[in-house]
């Protein structure tokens, strides 16, 4: 049963340098409790697109994967996707690389 729906900064809080453990303990605690809602991915999503390759980018990749999404349907991912190509199609995702 779903306890918890998390915030953008719970979630992100294990790949800072320095993490609060206490975060941590309960998100180990809770943790077929908890979930995130689908616009919190999205803004997960956008970040870690826009972040370069590197190591916190992997673990930054493998956190929000974990995590159950609520209210996330097919028809939503449609919407998501279809704004994520706009985005990327205007170097909105990837302004680095015109």
């Amino acid at each position: 049963m779903i306890r918890f729906l998390l915030d953008t900064n719970i979630i992100s809080e294990p790949v800072r340098l320095q993490p609060n453990p206490g975060v941590i303990n309960k998100s180990k605690e809770h943790e077929f409790e908890i979930a995130m809602a689908s616009v919190t991915w999205h803004e997960l999503l956008f970040g870690f697109y826009r972040l370069p390759a590197s190591k916190k980018r992997q673990r930054f990749f493998v956190r929000i994967r974990m995590l159950r999404i609520r209210g996330f349907t097919g028809f939503c991912m449609n919407i998501y996707m279809g704004i994520f190509q706009i985005l990327k199609m205007s170097f909105l995702l990837y302004p680095e690389n015109p």
